[in-house]
C-alpha cells in the first residue's frame, strides 16, 4: 500500500473515532428494550452481511445496512454505532480481508452510523421503542 492510502485510512479511522465521540455526548437512552433490540438486530445484520453478492470480480455487496438503519431508529445511541462497527469487523474477519481494507470498511460504516445517529438525535428523534409513530 502506498503512503497516501495509509494516510487516508488513518484519517478515516480518526474521523470514525471523532464521530463516535459526538454520538456518546449526544445522549440517547440505553435501557433493557434497547439492549434486546440491539442484540436482535446485530444477529440479523451478521446474517445479512454473510449473504454477500458479487458486483464485479473484486467487488462485493451486502444488505447489512438495512438492519443497521432499523437499529438506529429503534435504539439511537452509541450502542447502535458500536454494534455497526462490531458487525462489520466480524464480517471483515470472516472474509479474511487484509488489515488496511478492513480498517477502512469498519471506519466508513462507523462514520455513517454515527453521523446518522447524531443527526437523528439532534433533529429530535426518539427511540421508536418508547415513542412509536
Amino acid at each position: 500500500m502506498s503512503r497516501k492510502v495509509r494516510t487516508f485510512v488513518c484519517a478515516t479511522v480518526l474521523a470514525a473515532l471523532a464521530s463516535v465521540y459526538l454520538v456518546v455526548h449526544a445522549g440517547g437512552a440505553i435501557d433493557g428494550a434497547a439492549i434486546r433490540a440491539t442484540i436482535c438486530f446485530v444477529v440479523i445484520a451478521i446474517m445479512a452481511d454473510a449473504l454477500q453478492y458479487r458486483l464485479a470480480s473484486a467487488t462485493v455487496g451486502t444488505i447489512a445496512f438495512i438492519p443497521f438503519l432499523a437499529l438506529i431508529c429503534l435504539a439511537p445511541s452509541w450502542l447502535a454505532t458500536a454494534s455497526v462497527a462490531v458487525v462489520i469487523l466480524v464480517g471483515a474477519l470472516y472474509t479474511r480481508q487484509n488489515g488496511i481494507k478492513a480498517s477502512f470498511n469498519v471506519a466508513q460504516y462507523t462514520i455513517a452510523a454515527a453521523v446518522s445517529t447524531w443527526c437523528y438525535l439532534k433533529l429530535g428523534g426518539q427511540s421508536l421503542l418508547v415513542a412509536p409513530c
